[in-house]
């Protein structure tokens, strides 16, 4: 239970503009205990906090994430598809876009203008 209060005293200092340094501790304490508990669901929950709210970069707590993924049960599908899909966005905006090859048709377009 505790740290479900964590993570929501988080979110909820986040949105009042608190400083970064306090939810930071906040969702740091929420993961030791959901480690500590062995809770897979709560430690998803700080691991994608900390990435949604603090460092979308850090790619520890990705790693972390990903690996966790993997040991829950399907049957959570709903809030697994959630993570998955932060996962995929954050690493998409790490990529840097690709631009258009110019001068190269594909063999569709070939077929068309010949």
């Amino acid at each position: 239970m505790l740290p479900q209060l964590l993570l929501q005293m988080a979110r909820i200092q986040h949105r009042q503009g608190r400083p970064m340094a306090e939810i930071e501790a906040l969702i740091a304490e929420a993961q030791a205990w959901a480690e500590e508990a062995g809770c897979a669901h709560l430690e998803l929950h700080s691991l994608a906090l900390w990435l949604t709210l603090v460092d979308p970069d850090d790619a520890e707590s990705q790693r972390a994430l990903r690996y966790r993924l993997g040991e829950v049960a399907l049957c959570d599908a709903p809030v697994l598809i959630r993570w998955r899909t932060l996962l995929d966005n954050l690493s998409a905006e790490a990529r840097p876009p690709q631009r258009p090859r110019r001068g190269r048709r594909d063999a569709s377009t070939r077929a068309r203008h010949g």
